[in-house]
């Protein structure tokens, strides 16, 4: 086991730092992907000028009300995607 996977050539990776709260990578072609905590990624995406769907938090208050932690990502490239 192990990681095998390949860096594509002209991406740079975002490394989780505690100030941001999250970490990514960002493509060559323009597409950038973060991961990391709910509010964290919310106002990333916002700031990119990206929208949150309107039920984010009762989801994420659902998920954490059981127990669970969540990690929420974005992949932002031509159109604007939030992954839960």
């Amino acid at each position: 086991m192990g990681d095998n996977s390949t860096e594509i050539v002209g991406s740079s990776f975002i490394e989780f730092t505690a100030q941001t709260r999250m970490s990514g990578i960002d493509l060559p072609d323009g597409t950038k992907i973060r991961k990391g905590a709910s509010d964290a990624i919310e106002k990333y995406v916002k700031g990119q000028g990206g929208k949150i769907p309107k039920n984010l938090w009762e989801e994420v208050e659902k998920i954490s009300s059981l127990g669970g932690h969540l990690l929420q990502s974005a992949k932002i490239a031509v159109f604007w995607e939030l992954f839960i």
